[in-house]
């Protein structure tokens, strides 16, 4: 996991309607990146390569034929084209839900036009431990082994308003490489409602450093991220810092990426992008980001973070989190006490 290698941040705004063909799609992705660059820079050298979209939910729902909470496979099959017109490399695709969804998105017909690509459940095993450097939350994680060997990774993300983190975009994507099986079924003790999920995602940052992001913003969903309205916003951007083009993208919905806990939106979470920021991951500053293609006030709509639906969903969070890490200490305390005498876990 290499760091970025450009130091001047770039994030680009180009249109995509909600009409457009696939064939339109993949012109739209290479616009977007060609705009801040290109990716053969990046590919360089490169033997495997993560590509992790956003597939974090068996539920499919569509607006106009388009995806409202998944990332458009159109996309991923975009990013791949433009990966082979410069690289052999192995590219692995997933998240951490099982193959049968990544086939009812179309994916295995994907994959099948392409040589060495592979679609992968993150969450199937085995797993091993995995060191954050310099971390802010955890000094490990237990990740899929697949991935210990990635040297580049590619975050497609859909344009979402999160209860908690106030919008998520492509840091916030990397939560899907963590595994069920070790941290819940919806990862609890990593999504808290308090400390963890904002640390978290900055040592996920840490790990996989994203060299380029998209964020699929042709139909977006307003009010929460799994069951949220659907917005045509009718965009696509493109970055090389997974920071920055979620500063951009989190201005384009009228949102401030700069603002923390307990200003709206991040009523009960710190923001993410400023921990990343103080650790040297990227900038939220837009003064510090060339935007290209179209600005940000051509595209902007205002996204909302509902105070009154959050605070029966905080009240929940409590108890949930709470009951589950009380019966986990409960069941393992014997060895607990064994294995982490005079240790504690960084905060």
């Amino acid at each position: 996991m290499k760091e970025n290698i450009y130091k001047k941040e770039k994030v680009s705004i180009v249109k995509c309607c909600i009409n457009s063909s696939d064939e339109e799609i993949a012109r739209s992705v290479y616009n977007a990146v060609n705009l801040i660059g290109g990716c053969e820079p990046i590919l360089n050298g490169k033997q495997k390569i993560l590509i992790k979209p956003n597939i974090g939910t068996n539920s499919i729902r569509l607006y106009k034929g388009r995806q409202i909470d998944l990332t458009e496979p159109a996309i991923v099959d975009s990013v791949i084209a433009l990966i082979r017109e410069h690289s052999d490399a192995e590219i692995i695709i997933g998240d951490g839900e099982p193959i049968d969804l990544y086939q009812r998105l179309g994916y295995d017909n994907i994959v099948k036009k392409y040589h060495n690509v592979r679609l992968i459940d993150f969450g199937a095993g085995p797993f091993e431990r995995v060191s954050a450097p310099n971390p802010v939350m955890f000094r490990n994680y237990m990740l899929s082994n697949e991935l210990k060997d990635v040297d580049m990774t590619i975050s497609i993300s859909k344009m979402k308003i999160h209860h908690a983190q106030g919008a998520t975009l492509c840091l916030k994507n990397l939560f899907g490489l963590t595994l069920k099986a070790v941290y819940g079924s919806v990862r609890l003790y990593l999504h808290d409602a308090l400390v963890r999920l904002p640390r978290v995602l900055v040592d996920l940052g840490l790990i996989f450093r994203p060299e380029l992001c998209l964020i699929d913003g042709i139909v977006s969903a307003n009010n929460q991220e799994w069951k949220g309205e659907p917005v045509e916003m009718n965009v696509i951007l493109a970055g090389y810092n997974a920071i920055a083009i979620d500063a951009v993208g989190m201005k384009v919905m009228g949102l401030d990426p700069k603002s923390d806990y307990p200003n709206y939106p991040f009523f009960y979470h710190n923001n993410p992008l400023n921990i990343a920021k103080s650790v040297g991951l990227g900038t939220n500053d837009l003064e510090d980001i060339e935007i290209l293609g179209y600005q940000i006030d051509e595209v902007k709509k205002h996204f909302e973070v509902k105070i009154n639906d959050m605070i029966s969903m905080i009240n929940g969070d409590f108890k949930q989190k709470g009951k589950l890490q009380v019966n986990l200490y409960r069941k393992n305390r014997v060895q607990f006490i064994k294995d982490y005498a005079d240790r504690y876990e960084r905060w």
